[in-house]
């Protein structure tokens, strides 16, 4: 642009933004700059202030005092004030920012937006909203006011300068956004949201965000000033990086919460994503006009798609501590579509408000389904009619449009009476769960129980009696109830009254929801965790592949409950020893977790400790060891030391420190687990069984036999008095006495209950391989300490065998 042309803008905008404006077009060109001043300054009309960019003088020196406020030095500078750091004397000494309204700037309309800030600030109160303490006017009559000093940098500068994650960075910006909140509940807009309006600071070792600056606010209600701030006709009052399409319209004056919903999508998009939104060329100095229609009209590039343009991507990415095709999946789908709605055009299909904006980011933090999604295309094609609407009237193919269009709506309709169907249904099946739930509980009533006391064992008991009974006709309803009390059951160790419930609810999801529905996979899913408890470790793995593929279909690879799939087949395949594929496939689940969750979540956790529970069973114990101890850490700091997390972390950390061959190590923490698991399970439950079983397997490496031998006899009795002698994992009981038995020199003891756990792991080979394995290396190793050395070899070529198999390149497993 001519230096005429940007005088011809300068004068068509409000004076208090034309420095800014002038500052972005002239693109670092002093000469341009110096010359439109004097151009602006020459031909303004006397005394009209206002309307020229003249240079400030220095009317207060920064060493003036100002009250009881001593000026130390000029640290900022907006459109239409001055900031200072300031040193307050009295009534308490303390460091301030006192804003001063610009010399020459004294026109009753920067006045009145000046007092306008002051009033706003004073009558809100939020921790991330910077305070005001006090206001007044110069002994020449310029307004001033005294706020919070906040020692902080810009949100998008302290991101990157802490290599931020993605999910760090929504964390810091919530809190902005329940500022914002907050500030229109109290009836006022900020109307001027952009990083420079957002510092952080570190208080008391924590990232504090703090909006200042509510220079440009607009009342809702009343006047906040002794005068009305209102925006000339004419003029457009913002930052145009950051300014809404109703903001952009020169005289619009109904502008509302919604554009502060517009702004911070604008920031959100340029913490993500290291870029603005609004994309043009600068250097080619488009006219004020051109960028105000841009805002208006022009569409904004979805933020994993700008990732991907992003001529710095390498280092933008880096900033966010990933590379650049996993920023681009870290952007896309929900968080596309949280940020295109809250960046909508249409204020009307915006978020109504930043709650609604706040809400959702916190669904995608906790990796639920987010309500924002993407246009439909009754709407893309209704946006297209309406910019096109011309050439669409007199084009010959108007005719297939329209039957294009009839047919989206009627997809879109279809739709949504599935979805309205789906939405009854699911409010029936909530009606009909509560009135059975009732009904059953209604028995614990002492006239409904001859006064005797129900426990809830009893309650659940009665309620899987009666289910089928009183809900025949309710098939999903029953199916649900049905889930849940074999999800109970299975939770108690009571696995034979769980199964008929699971698998009968699973025909029932299949029969009413379609055998690839969610309803089905979360069946399978439930179906498959039973099997696995049951030791059917081969059917488990099926159920898991199953709901994977659903899961897969129906909601992409990039999801949640795909994850969740991920972890428990790696599980499985890792029980039945195909640890090379559960290690592939745990890895894929982490990373999915900590990409769609955060690293500190409960599904990222559950994938942790299954990839080092993997890890672990090839001996890659550089990488499973400090996996265990991150994931006990924060399962102890997040659910206490007693939870069932931090109770099974320990579990599989002490056994990973036994095959090290550090037993010392190993002893203290499986005690640890153990005491957890007893106050959580109780003393005779299947989970405090194995535990105790895996303390006793270690009390004996360092000599504790006696303890040992009580430890596992206690253990396989409970084992067997609640899942039974054919459950698959009763053979690691038989080694573990026959192990003691070795030890004590009773080889004869030893060697019958080592050819019962061969002969049982053989019974059960699809469950036991690895374990098989090892029976077959534990025997040999026995026989070779009675100095049998023929026999010895049988077992133990036949123990490397199928170690070889299931674990190829990697050493046999003796520390079990």
């Amino acid at each position: 642009m001519t230096a005429k042309e940007l005088v011809d803008a300068a004068r068509r905008i409000d004076p208090a933004d034309r420095a800014a404006y002038l500052e972005a077009a002239c693109a670092g060109d002093a000469a341009l700059l110096n010359e439109v001043s004097m151009m602006l300054a020459s031909d303004a009309p006397a005394g009209d202030a206002t309307l020229t960019l003249e240079p400030q003088t220095q009317a207060e020196s920064e060493s003036e005092s100002i009250g009881p406020y001593e000026l130390l030095q000029k640290i900022g500078e907006g459109g239409m004030g001055v900031v200072y750091r300031a040193q307050q004397h009295a009534p308490i000494r303390r460091k301030v920012a006192l804003k001063l309204i610009k010399p020459g700037l004294d026109s009753q309309q920067v006045i009145a937006r000046f007092e306008s800030e002051r009033q706003a600030l004073a009558v809100m109160d939020h921790p991330n909203i910077a305070r005001v303490f006090d206001a007044g006017a110069t002994g020449r009559g310029r307004p001033y006011f005294v706020m919070e000093l906040v020692d902080g940098i810009p949100i998008t500068a302290y991101c990157d300068k802490k290599g931020m994650s993605i999910r760090e960075r929504i964390e810091l910006y919530i809190p902005v956004c329940q500022a914002i909140q907050h500030a229109h509940q109290k009836g006022i807009i900020h109307r001027d949201i952009k990083p420079s309006n957002v510092l952080v600071k570190q208080q008391e070792g924590t990232a504090t965000p703090k909006v200042i600056d509510f220079g440009l606010a607009k009342a809702l209600a009343n006047p906040l000033g002794g005068e009305t701030a209102v925006t000339e006709f004419g003029s457009v009052v913002g930052t145009l990086d950051y300014m809404s399409p109703e903001q952009a319209e020169l005289g619009r004056q109904d502008v509302d919460t919604r554009s502060d919903v517009y702004s911070l999508g604008a920031l959100l998009y340029e913490l993500l994503t290291g870029a603005v939104p609004m994309e043009y060329d600068r250097a080619s100095r488009p006219s004020y006009l051109d960028v105000l229609r841009w805002i208006q009209e022009k569409p904004v590039t979805p933020p994993s798609e700008r990732a991907k343009q992003t001529g710095q991507t390498p280092e933008v990415a880096e900033k966010r501590g990933t590379v650049p095709p996993q920023l681009a999946k870290l952007l896309g789908r929900d968080l596309d579509w949280i940020i295109m709605k809250a960046l909508e055009k249409d204020r009307t299909r915006r978020y109504e408000t930043v709650n609604g904006l706040v809400r959702d980011l916190q669904r995608f933090l906790a990796g639920e389904p987010v309500e924002a999604g993407p246009p439909s295309a009754a709407y893309r094609l209704g946006k297209l009619a309406r910019k096109h609407r011309v050439a669409i009237a007199i084009a010959s193919s108007f005719v297939v449009l329209l039957s294009a269009f009839a047919v989206s709506i009627a997809v879109t309709n279809n739709r949504i009476s599935k979805e309205r169907d789906r939405a009854n249904l699911e409010a029936e099946t909530a009606r009909q769960v509560s009135s059975f739930l009732t009904r059953l509980f209604a028995i614990s009533n002492p006239s409904e129980s001859s006064g005797n006391a129900v426990t809830a064992r009893e309650l659940l008991d009665k309620g899987a009696e009666r289910v089928n009974e009183e809900l025949k006709a309710q098939p999903g309803v029953r199916a649900s109830l049905l889930h849940s009390m074999g999800q109970a059951y299975d939770g108690l160790g009571l696995y034979a009254r769980a199964r008929p419930l699971l698998e009968e609810s699973l025909r029932l999801r299949e029969q009413v929801f379609g055998p690839e529905s969610l309803e089905t996979a979360a069946g399978l899913r439930t179906l498959s965790n039973l099997q696995f408890n049951t030791g059917d470790i081969g059917a488990s793995v099926e159920s898991e592949r199953k709901a994977l593929a659903i899961r897969r279909k129906l909601l992409g690879n990039e999801h949640g409950l795909v994850a969740e799939s991920l972890a428990f087949l790696g599980s499985s395949l890792s029980q039945r020893g195909d640890h090379e594929e559960a290690v592939k496939v745990l890895r894929e689940s982490y990373a999915l977790s900590v990409q769609l969750q955060g690293p500190e979540a409960e599904g990222t956790l559950e994938a942790m400790t299954e990839l080092a529970t993997a890890l672990s069973n090839i001996f890659d114990f550089a990488w499973a060891e400090p996996l265990f101890r991150q994931a006990v850490a924060i399962q102890e700091r997040r659910q206490g030391q007693d939870s069932t997390a931090a109770a099974r972390t320990l579990n599989d950390l002490g056994n990973l420190l036994a095959r090290k061959g550090d037993d010392a190590a190993a002893e203290p923490v499986k005690r640890r687990s153990l005491a957890s698991v007893e106050k959580i399970f109780g003393p005779d439950h299947p989970n405090t069984a194995i535990v105790r079983q895996n303390l006793a397997a270690t009390l004996r490496k360092v000599g504790k036999l006696d303890e040992a031998e009580a430890l596992t006899l206690s253990a396989r009795a409970v084992f067997l008095e609640r899942l039974g002698a054919d459950h698959p994992r009763h053979s690691v009981f038989i080694v573990g006495l026959a192990d003691i038995r070795s030890d004590r020199g009773d080889f004869a003891g030893a060697e019958e209950l080592y050819r019962q756990s061969i002969a049982f792991d053989q019974a059960h080979i699809s469950s036991n391989r690895s374990h098989l394995a090892v029976t077959y290396l534990r025997y040999g190793e026995s026989l070779l300490r009675k100095g049998d050395a023929v026999a010895a070899e049988l077992p133990l070529r036949e123990g490397l065998a199928i170690s070889a198999k299931t674990m190829p390149g990697q050493s046999p497993d003796l520390a079990r």
